[in-house]
């Protein structure tokens, strides 16, 4: 991922933890959108904070008419910051 779609992924991850932390069972997502793309975030709580999901880019290049977008699909796992 280049460096716009970085900086919009490391904030929508940012997001999405502190949401996770908000404490409500099942899965939950988070979509984000501007000038880089589109991204979804989508995860599952487990047990003792940990969660896992995965993260849905949708980037364009170029301008029309011969714009393309690329998909871009990165699993994580990881901790809740506040542990639920």
């Amino acid at each position: 991922m280049g460096g716009r779609i970085t900086t919009a992924v490391v904030t929508a991850i940012a997001d999405a933890a502190a949401i996770a932390g908000c404490g409500s069972p099942g899965p939950a997502s988070y979509l984000a959108s501007g000038s880089w793309g589109v991204m979804l975030v989508q995860w599952t709580p487990g047990q003792h904070g940990a969660v896992s999901g995965t993260l849905t880019a949708d980037v364009p290049h170029g301008r029309p008419p011969s714009m393309t977008v690329s998909p871009e699909r990165l699993p994580f796992s990881g901790r809740s910051a506040t542990g639920r």
